[in-house]
């Protein structure tokens, strides 16, 4: 949350929602996803609640095996599950042609090369210089250059502000993804509709 009061919490829609990868490790960085995934999430989460019985505590993993006790889901076992989802959607075929011997879509690094393509094709209001830099610190790379880290510092805000450019490009439900591009016309038309009366005005001020 960005500064909204009491009174406008009701009003108040999810533009992005901000992760926590590696958790109090050297490595701990912050990670976006989009208002879909964070319905997904929550989705899950009372799945999660419906098998031990109570909602999990911060502290507890977010991904766990099957059944009532906690235990942490592994690497192969979330693989498998990537697997068998991809298999499920049509994007990898359930077995490789004869002398292939990898998909032409990576099972776990294809998610970051599809995000990675997504958030530069995504307009910004930036220079393009900087919203390259901040588009590589989304991916937890150094920037453009190595230097890039000690000298064009960045907040979370700000990093919030480039995403939310990228949101209908990562936003899988076409009618969701309608509904965001609508608005961002609206807004659009709004703020010229706005700056059109600012000049009429000074116009009738200045006669």
């Amino acid at each position: 949350l960005f500064d909204i009061i009491e009174s406008q919490e009701e009003k108040a829609e999810i533009v992005c929602a901000v992760i926590t990868i590696y958790k109090k490790s050297f490595a701990e960085i912050p990670a976006f996803i989009t208002p879909e995934a964070y319905q997904s999430l929550m989705n899950w989460k009372k799945e999660y609640s419906s098998d031990i019985g109570r909602e999990p505590r911060l502290d507890e993993p977010v991904f766990k095996k099957k059944g009532p006790v906690i235990i942490p889901a592994t690497t192969s076992t979330l693989d498998q599950r990537i697997v068998k989802l991809l298999k499920r959607a049509g994007i990898i075929k359930p077995h490789l042609p004869k002398g292939k011997r990898r998909s032409d879509v990576p099972q776990r690094y294809g998610f970051r090369y599809f995000f990675n393509k997504q958030v530069k094709t995504a307009s910004s209001e930036d220079s393009t210089l900087a919203e390259l830099i901040k588009k590589e610190y989304m991916m937890d790379h150094t920037g453009l250059t190595k230097l890039d880290r000690n000298y064009f510092k960045t907040n979370l805000e700000e990093l919030v502000d480039e995403y939310l450019q990228c949101v209908p490009n990562l936003t899988i439900n076409e009618s969701l993804k309608l509904s965001m591009k609508n608005e961002d016309k609206d807004r659009i038309i709004k703020e010229l509709e706005s700056e059109k009366q600012k000049v009429l005005n000074s116009s009738i001020s200045y006669n």
